[in-house]
């Protein structure tokens, strides 16, 4: 998009301290969930309802229009339908409104109709100097400022870290957030994309590797757009020590499809993708839980440098799983290579009392604890015979 969005446009974007909502309403779904996720955020600053026939919206003073504020917001949240953005965006520059969310679909989605009123909408936009999230998005949550402009269910509590995340879905968003809060991975910011008219997952990019709060950033992808932008932002992540993880969509037809449905995204021959994301050092998984865990692994420094990984199990069919996952003999840890002794089993003979059983269940599971405290010592231990030299 040029100059105007830029990391450092980006900063003032993702960090709001007053926010507009255009179209609210007391029975608009939409703007109850962002008065919501505002307050998971703990947003202290105004929160104006815009709407030209309500007075109060939540108990809050309302204004008719953007032109009506007394001040201009930092950021308005555009919820009006699809045919009203454009006046809504003239409103804006008026007001002196830089940036905005635009919820509303209908626009490159839509096929060659949409895609004329997503270019009449950007042209008019970038006219004014204002830079848009969307169209077609649910807008962002950023935890370390604050601000929680999201038009979606917020699990709670919400979790602050490094965690940055870029989605071009918005309704996957509240699962993203609802599996990282279960794992305790804290967010530092969440970005769902919508149609990226202006905003592109690439200057999410940017802005992410740039964020002091980001330790390591999560995508999920549809298309890569810009391909020689995005390599040129994963080669500066990788400078800045910031892994970036991708769940890619589209390996299928039918996912090829579903993509173009979705956002208008063409999604790719799924071979060309993969080795390109290889090529950018991009560590490429397959689910949510996948990429969530690979995120909280990287981003609080739980990942095991070198072949440094011990494994203690009960199970000798866990030891081939935790084998084969490794990829070969050579790789698994020491400990995965021995063989698996049988457990010894309690049996209950004839006429023992079931309170002398348990007893001796207490008392063999506190040898049992015993054993896996020495076994587990022996895995810590610099000296332990399985155990390569760190790198």
């Amino acid at each position: 998009m040029g100059p105007l969005v830029t990391p450092e446009r980006l900063r003032e974007f993702f960090a709001p301290r007053s926010l507009a909502v255009v179209g609210a309403s007391d029975t608009s779904g939409w703007a109850q969930f962002i008065a919501a996720s505002s307050a998971a955020t703990g947003f202290t600053g105004p929160l104006i309802p815009v709407h030209p026939r309500h007075a109060t919206v939540f108990g809050r003073p309302a204004v008719r229009s953007l032109r009506d504020l007394a001040e201009p917001a930092e950021l308005a949240f555009v919820m009006v339908p699809t045919q009203a953005v454009e006046d809504v965006i003239d409103d804006a520059a008026a007001a002196g409104v830089r940036n905005a969310v635009v919820l509303a679909s209908g626009y490159r989605e839509a096929g060659p109709e949409g895609y004329a009123r997503q270019d009449r909408l950007v042209a008019r936009a970038a006219a004014h100097g204002i830079v848009l999230l969307g169209p077609n998005c649910l807008g962002f949550i950023n935890t370390h400022a604050a601000a929680g402009p999201f038009a979606l269910s917020v699990p709670l509590p919400l979790l602050s870290g490094p965690v940055g995340i870029a989605l071009q879905s918005g309704a996957l968003a509240t699962a993203v957030l609802a599996f990282a809060r279960s794992r305790a991975i804290g967010v530092s910011t969440l970005v769902t994309m919508g149609n990226e008219s202006m905003i592109t997952t690439a200057d999410v990019l940017d802005y992410l590797v740039e964020d002091e709060q980001t330790r390591v950033i999560c995508l999920f992808l549809e298309e890569i757009s810009q391909p020689d932008r995005f390599a040129r932002a994963a080669g500066e992540a990788a400078r800045a020590g910031k892994p970036i993880v991708a769940l890619k969509t589209g390996s299928s037809p039918a996912g090829q499809v579903a993509a173009l449905a979705h956002t208008g995204s063409v999604a790719g021959d799924d071979a060309m993708v993969d080795a390109a994301l290889r090529q950018f050092g991009v560590i490429r998984v397959t689910s949510i839980e996948e990429l969530l865990c690979t995120a909280g692994l990287l981003g609080y420094d739980r990942l095991p440098a070198g072949r440094r990984m011990g494994v203690l199990t009960a199970s000798g069919g866990a030891c081939g799983i935790i084998a084969d996952r490794t990829r070969g003999d050579r790789a698994a840890p020491a400990s995965v290579r021995r063989r698996a002794q049988p457990a010894r089993r309690n049996r209950l003979r004839p006429g023992q009392p079931a309170r002398q059983r348990a007893d001796r269940d207490r008392s063999c599971a506190g040898r049992r604890d015993g054993r896996s405290r020495t076994r587990l010592r022996a895995v810590l231990r610099r000296d332990h015979p399985g155990r390569a030299p760190a790198r």
